[in-house]
């Protein structure tokens, strides 16, 4: 994966953060996109110190310019696209990063989908999945054939865990054992 980019939404925290630490230990370069710049800068912190490469941008989730923004700092910085996280909660959001994204992805490029929630994320699981499967299927069905792939985790953690497991999970879904994988959605319990 060294020398892989990857672009993923909802960086600064919680799943978004672990992933983004964890590609990175891979030798991924990263660009994360959130709405907290300090979070943000800490992530990036954490990530520099252990020797990964990576570079942020702030700003409304919602607002498609920041979206495009993204996109472009990650081919303008790093020269292209390999995967694409949208661990947010908000669907439109992270439908229009994966559009936005995909022209851009490499051959076997990856879309991963890890929605996350601000309530607990054991009883907010079963909702978010819900509204994933019929988004996923439908993007994953656009697909071509033998390219890029989009696939899906639920993270349902307990109080006291950590995102490493699931992260453990985006790295799976990232890399090449995950060669045909496509449409799925995983639910990682912790």
């Amino acid at each position: 994966m060294s020398g892989e980019v990857a672009l993923i939404c909802g960086g600064g925290e919680g799943l978004g953060r672990a992933i983004a630490l964890r590609l990175a230990a891979e030798g991924v370069r990263v660009v994360v996109l959130g709405a907290d710049e300090r979070a943000l800068g800490l992530v990036l912190g954490e990530l520099t110190c252990g020797g990964g490469v990576g570079r942020h941008i702030a700003g409304d989730l919602s607002d498609v310019a920041v979206m495009d923004a993204a996109v472009g700092k990650a081919l303008d910085h790093f020269g292209r696209l390999t995967f694409v996280v949208a661990a947010t909660s908000d669907h439109v959001a992270a439908e229009y990063l994966a559009h936005a994204g995909r022209p851009h992805l490499r051959p076997h490029g990856r879309i991963l989908f890890a929605p996350t929630s601000p309530a607990e994320p054991s009883s907010a699981a079963p909702t978010l999945e819900a509204a994933t499967r019929p988004w996923l299927a439908a993007f994953s069905r656009e697909l071509p054939y033998d390219g890029p792939t989009c696939n899906a985790l639920s993270w349902v953690a307990s109080p006291d865990s950590e995102a490493d497991r699931a992260a453990e999970i985006a790295l799976f879904f990232c890399s090449d054992v995950a060669d045909g994988v496509n449409g799925q959605l995983l639910r990682v319990v912790d």
